[in-house]
Formats: structure tokens, sequence, C-alpha cells
């Protein structure tokens, strides 16, 4: 999950304390005399909470610029890249939709649903807004079943760069 506003960020937040304190409460408890009970607890309130910072590290290290850059290892992966960019270039989603001309509920909609029903004309308006460039690899997935000549004229055609 990706925090994608301020709101989020301090709710996020706020689950931090809120964890911290009750695993304070657990530790203060009777129960805290069972070990290995002692141990499941404070393991899975601290993996919550380290979740939750990185996720809070990652928003501020959008918001400060210091990331640039986005892997994306699938085309599902995009949306996600569009969210980060918008924030690393310190737009709120109402910015953003103004920028392009939108009402501001349907870009909040397609980040709600990370762009699943957004066209590919749609998605490629917020690219060119955010000034996004993708550069991807396309590969194939398997082993075709034989080798055509055509197969082997185009094998090298594989990798496009999409500015």
């Amino acid at each position: 999950m990706i925090i994608t506003n301020e709101a989020q960020y301090k709710v996020t937040q706020e689950r931090v304390e809120q964890i911290s304190r009750t695993l304070s409460d657990i530790e203060a408890s009777e129960k805290a005399k069972d070990p290995l009970w002692l141990k499941l607890q404070r393991n899975s309130h601290l993996s919550l909470i380290e979740d939750l910072r990185n996720q809070m590290k990652e928003y501020d290290a959008l918001r400060e610029g210091k990331a640039r850059r986005f892997v994306c290892s699938s085309l599902e992966d995009l949306p996600q890249a569009l969210i980060k960019a918008r924030i690393a270039r310190r737009l709120s989603v109402d910015e953003l939709a103004e920028q392009l001309g939108w009402k501001k509920s349907l870009l909040k909609r397609y980040e709600e649903n990370e762009y699943q029903s957004a066209s590919w004309e749609k998605i490629l308006e917020v690219a060119d807004a955010l000034r996004v460039k993708v550069e991807s690899v396309v590969s194939l997935k398997g082993e075709p079943k034989s080798k055509t000549s055509e197969e082997v004229e185009v094998e090298n055609a594989v990798v496009c760069d999409w500015n």
C-alpha cells in the first residue's frame, strides 16, 4: 500500500502511535507473564509498526523529491508509479486534476482504484501532465513452440522505449 496524500499520512502516523500504546499496554498486562504470548504480540505489533513507518518514509522521500525513478516490473505497476510521480512533483490530486482540465472526483476515483477504470488515453494524459518518461523492456513469457523465420527476424526488436 502507498500513502497518497497528507490526510492518509496523518492517519498512518496516528495509527503508529495507537499501536505503540497498545503494545505498551500489552507489555504491562497480566498476560505478559507468558513469554511466548508476549513474544508473539510484540513481534506482530512491531512488524505492523515497521510496515507503517516504511510507508511513511516512502511518502516523505517522494514529497522531498528524493525519489525520481520508479521501477515497474509490469504494466500493472504503472498506476502506482503515476501516483508516486504525482507526489514527487508535489501535486495534490486536486491540482493535477485542474492541470488536466478534469473533474477532481474523476482523478480521485482513478487513483483510488489504481486507474483500473481509466482508458489508456487517460493514463497517457496523466503521464504527460506529470512529465513522466517510461522506459521499458518488453519480454515474452515462456518459450516459443518453434521459431519461424519471421520470429528470428524480429527477435531483436523486443526492446521498446516509451517517451
